[in-house]
């Protein structure tokens, strides 16, 4: 374990990786910067997706985002929804569009989805999608942008769908019963 640290320490002191603190300090600069963008952002996919069924895929570095998104949305706007990694999409559930009825995210990083660039482009010409951009940023910095705005799109979908946020009603009767 030390010699992995020491490992460490000697990348970070030649400039070959950044520190933690150096890749927080970015993270933070770039949440700051890009603050009022994303939430901008996310009151558009609100929008967009209000009446339809919502569809996450992502990449396997995004996938925990995919997923946080879909539970975040089923817990703020009361929506059941959909996250799976980019190769199931690929794998069987394309057999299942197109469905225009449906909402598609994409939270993708290029240089991993590499081979499967024509299946991504097939796909993006049978339904109307969504893609989180930002690719000017480290996958560390857009990964905190995607979180930031899966709580700001679960908070609009939330208003346009008339529900309250954290309530559960329907459970919290069947747990009195």
């Amino acid at each position: 374990m030390k010699s992995c640290l020491k490992l460490l320490k000697f990348f970070e002191n030649n400039f070959l990786i950044d520190s933690k603190s150096k890749v927080v300090e970015k993270i933070i600069k770039t949440l700051k910067k890009n603050r009022r963008a994303i939430e901008e952002e996310a009151k558009q996919f609100a929008l967009k997706s209000k009446n339809k069924t919502l569809l996450f895929y992502a990449s396997n570095y995004f996938y925990p985002a995919a997923y946080r998104l879909q539970t975040s949305i089923e817990e703020d706007a009361k929506i059941i929804c959909h996250a799976n990694k980019i190769t199931e999409l690929f794998h069987n559930e394309l057999e299942a569009f197109p469905n225009n009825k449906s909402f598609c995210l994409l939270l993708i990083d290029d240089k991993e989805t590499k081979k499967f660039k024509k299946q991504i482009n097939y796909f993006k010409k049978l339904i109307n999608f969504c893609e989180v951009k930002h690719k000017r940023y480290s996958k560390e910095e857009r990964m905190f942008l995607i979180f930031y705005l899966v709580d700001f799109f679960g908070y609009y979908l939330s208003k346009l769908k008339h529900t309250k946020m954290g309530e559960t009603l329907k459970s919290d009767w069947i747990k009195r019963l």
